[in-house]
């Protein structure tokens, strides 16, 4: 797994359609239709209260979404270790066992050349 940092401009937003259509194609929410639509829309707040409202909406989700990212990348970065503790741990265990199993049997023999040789001696 390989982490890589990238910079993300959020201000001054030079092209707000260009990072929208960019969070778009993230999240997987398709392109929207346009159409030619004659209907008149009634805009409540007015339509300039809510543009002008849009881009610290939009600066305010950007860096939620950075913060996000960040933690999920920190949480991932941390199972991999843990998982490579893990299995470290299992090897040096696996290691110590097949040594202690071999101290074990060299002392059983070498009691029982002890014993042969002294039953020999009589």
């Amino acid at each position: 797994m390989v982490q890589t940092p990238r910079v993300l401009q959020l201000l001054p937003a030079d092209s707000l359609v260009a990072q929208a259509r960019e969070f778009r194609t993230k999240l997987g929410i398709p392109a929207p239709k346009i159409e030619d639509d004659e209907r008149d829309m009634l805009f409540e707040p007015s339509a300039a209260a809510i543009l002008n409202q849009l881009p610290a909406l939009f600066f305010k989700q950007a860096v939620h979404q950075a913060v996000l990212e960040s933690k999920a990348s920190e949480f991932s970065s941390r199972m991999v270790a843990m998982k490579a503790a893990t299995d470290n741990a299992k090897k040096i265990s696996a290691a110590l066992s097949l040594e202690y199993n071999k101290a074990r049997q060299a002392a059983i023999t070498q009691e029982i050349l002890e014993l042969t040789a002294g039953a020999a001696a009589q």
